[in-house]
C-alpha cells in the first residue's frame, strides 16, 4: 500500500502559487514545485545536473535544494504547491515521490489538454473563499493526475520490446537446442511478424540469422579447438543436417568448415592436444580492438598494433609492457621468442591491419571486424581458457547496463531516436550499430535513427556522411565523437547551415565526446557505462565546443 493508502485521511493539496516563465528564474522552495512548458524550451539546472524541456514537458524540481530555470523564447510556468496529509506525519515526507519522481521529464500529450488544465487553475487562483478554495483543489488535482498518468507512459517501457529482449537473452543461452523463430515469437507473445520487426529493430538481425550466427560461432570455436568429426559439431551447435550447416558456414566464412580449421590452427607442437584450449601464458600477438577483449580476461599480449591505437584507447594505463607490433610479411621465419598465437581482425575475408610474422608452427585465429562483441570475447575466451571469465563479464555488463539504463530513464522520451556521428580528420561518418552505437541502441535506451537503421539493415559498419545527407540521420538526439585532430574540422560544422538546421541542434541535445569511446572492446565498453549518464547530461554549447568525456 502506498503513502495515500496508510494515511488515515486523503492528502490536502494546497495551491501556493502559478508563476509564468520570465527570465532566468531561480527556485528555492520548501514546497514541491513543477515547472510545465508549453511552449518553446527551457534549460532546469539542478546540482550537477542540466535538463532540457521542449514544448509540452513537464519536471518536478527536488524539495529544497536550489534550482534554475532558464526558458529559452518559451512559454511555461512553474507551479508551487503543499502537501498535507493527516493522520501520519511519515507519509507527508513521502508523498512527492508519489505524486511525481523528481528530476524526471514527463511528455504530456496532448498539449491542448496540458494547457486547458493550467488555464483552468489560472483563471481560480485569485478569489477567495470556501468555495474558490474548493474550485483551486479540484483544479490542482487534475493538473496533477494529467501529470502523472503521463509520467507513467512516459517512462514505462514497451512490454512488447521487453518481451522480445528476453527471448533473445534465451535464444544466447540455449541456441544449441533445435529453436524455431514461430517458438520464440510465442513465448513473447507476440505474432511472427510483428516478433520478427521488433527482433530486428532490437538487435539489427531477422531472428533465423540471428540463431545462425550465434551457432556458426560456437562451430568456430569447436572447429579451432578440436578435430571432431563435421556431423558431430554440427549437431552440437543445433543442425540435424551436416549439409545444411556446410552451405551456411561456407556462406558466412567464405570457406568449408574443415578448410577454415586448416586454415586457422596451426600443427600441434610437441605433446600438444588439438583439443585444449591455448595456455593463457603463451606468448600472444593481437591486432586491432581485440586488445581490449585480451586485456579484459586478465592477459597481457606480448605485442599489439599500439603506433595509432596506443594513443586513442581510453585504457592507455593497461599498455606498459607490450610490445609494438611490426610489420612483417607472412612466412618469414620466426625468431626465438617470437609470438605463438596471433590473432587478427579481418574485413570481407581479408586480414587488416599490421602484418605479423609466421610460420606454420604459429595459431593464427581472425576475426571479423564486424562481428559481435560479445560473441568474440567468447570465442576468445574458450581459446585462452577464460570462457567462465567471459561469459560471467558479459552477464555482469548487461546487468550494469540495464541499471545505468533505468537511471537515466527520466532524461529519454518513450522511442526517442539517435544518431552516432564521428569526425576524423576532415571526414565525418555514421556509425551502424558498433562502437558507441552499440551500447546507445539498447532495448532500454535509444532507438536509431532512420539512416542508422539502413545501415544496421545493411551490416554496414559505418558510412561517410556530405553535408547533403545529414539529414538522414537527423535523430531526436545526435552524439559526435571527434578525433584528437579533427576538433577544427568538427567546430566547422557545428557552425554550418545545415548543422544548425537539425532537429537535435534545435533542441539542444547534441553530445560530445572524444572518438576514443568508439572502439568496439569490451574493456572500453565496460569504462564507458558508467560515464554515459554524464555525457547525457550535457548538451553542446556550439560557441565553444568541449567534449563531455
Amino acid at each position: 500500500m502506498d503513502a495515500w493508502g496508510r494515511a488515515a485521511m486523503p492528502p490536502q493539496l494546497e495551491l501556493k502559487g502559478l508563476t509564468r516563465l520570465a527570465g532566468d528564474v531561480p527556485i528555492v522552495s520548501s514546497d514541491h514545485a513543477i515547472v510545465i512548458l508549453l511552449k518553446g524550451r527551457a534549460t532546469i539546472r539542478s546540482a550537477h545536473e542540466r535538463f532540457l524541456l521542449v514544448e509540452g514537458d513537464a519536471m518536478q524540481l527536488p524539495c529544497g535544494p536550489n534550482a534554475r530555470v532558464e526558458p529559452m523564447q518559451g512559454i511555461g510556468w512553474v507551479l508551487h504547491y503543499a502537501v498535507r496529509v493527516y493522520g501520519d506525519e511519515r507519509a507527508a515526507g513521502t508523498a512527492q515521490a508519489v505524486l511525481l519522481p523528481p528530476l524526471r521529464v514527463v511528455k504530456v500529450r496532448p498539449l491542448a489538454a496540458l494547457a486547458a488544465a493550467i488555464d483552468k487553475l489560472a483563471a481560480c487562483e485569485e478569489p477567495r473563499g470556501e468555495t474558490a478554495a474548493m474550485r483551486r483543489q479540484a483544479a490542482l488535482l487534475e493538473l496533477l493526475a494529467l501529470l502523472m498518468d503521463n509520467q507513467a507512459r512516459t517512462h514505462q517501457a514497451p512490454e512488447g520490446a521487453q518481451a522480445v529482449e528476453a527471448t533473445i537473452a534465451y535464444a544466447r543461452r540455449h541456441f544449441t537446442e533445435p529453436l524455431t523463430v514461430e517458438q520464440l515469437a510465442g513465448m513473447a507473445g507476440l505474432g511472427r511478424a510483428s516478433y520478427s520487426a521488433l527482433f530486428r529493430q532490437l538487435t539489427g538481425d531477422k531472428p533465423l540469422s540471428y540463431l545462425n550466427r550465434l551457432r556458426l560461432n560456437r562451430a568456430k570455436e569447436l572447429l579451432l579447438l578440436g578435430d571432431d568429426p563435421l556431423r558431430e559439431i554440427a549437431r552440437a551447435v543445433g543442425y540435424r543436417d551436416e549439409g545444411y550447416f556446410n552451405r551456411l558456414f561456407r556462406a558466412r566464412f567464405g570457406c568449408a568448415p574443415k578448410a577454415y580449421a586448416r586454415m586457422h590452427r596451426a600443427t600441434s607442437g610437441p605433446g600438444r592436444a588439438t583439443a585444449a584450449a591455448w595456455p593463457p601464458a603463451a606468448r600472444l600477438a593481437v591486432s586491432g580492438s581485440m586488445l581490449g577483449d585480451v586485456l579484459l580476461l586478465g592477459i597481457q599480449p606480448q605485442c599489439a598494433a599500439l603506433r595509432v591505437m596506443g594513443r586513442q584507447v581510453v585504457y592507455r594505463d593497461r599498455l606498459a609492457g607490450i610490445d609494438e607490433l611490426e610489420d612483417m610479411c607472412p612466412g618469414e621465419a620466426l625468431e626465438p621468442g617470437r609470438p605463438e598465437l596471433v590473432l587478427l581482425e579481418s574485413e570481407h575475408g581479408r586480414a587488416v591491419g599490421a602484418g605479423i610474422a609466421w610460420d606454420r608452427a604459429t595459431r593464427v585465429v581472425a576475426f571479423d571486424r564486424a562481428e559481435d562483441t560479445e560473441l568474440r570475447l567468447q570465442t576468445i575466451g574458450t581459446l585462452l581458457d577464460r570462457r567462465e571469465a567471459a561469459e560471467r563479464w558479459i552477464a555482469a555488463h548487461e546487468a550494469a547496463a540495464q541499471a545505468m539504463w533505468t537511471s537515466v530513464r527520466s532524461r529519454i522520451g518513450s522511442g526517442e531516436t539517435a544518431s552516432v556521428l564521428v569526425q576524423v580528420g576532415e571526414h565525418l561518418y555514421a556509425m551502424g550499430n558498433q562502437g558507441l552505437a552499440a551500447t546507445l541502441y539498447h532495448p532500454r535506451g535509444f532507438v536509431p535513427s532512420g539512416g542508422a537503421q539502413r545501415l544496421i539493415a545493411q551490416r554496414r559498419r559505418f558510412a561517410p556522411v556530405g553535408a547533403d545527407e545529414l539529414t538522414d540521420y537527423d535523430g531526436d538526439r545526435l552524439f559526435l565523437l571527434v578525433g584528437a585532430d579533427a576538433w577544427p574540422h568538427a567546430e566547422r560544422l557545428l557552425a554550418s547551415a545545415s548543422w544548425r538546421e537539425l532537429r537535435a541542434c534545435r533542441r539542444g541535445v547534441v553530445h560530445l565526446a572524444k572518438a576514443q569511446w568508439n572502439y568496439d572492446d569490451a574493456l572500453t565498453r565496460e569504462r564507458l557505462v558508467p560515464l554515459l549518464p554524464r555525457m547525457l547530461s550535457a548538451g553542446c554549447d556550439s560557441s565553444r565546443p568541449v567534449p563531455s568525456i
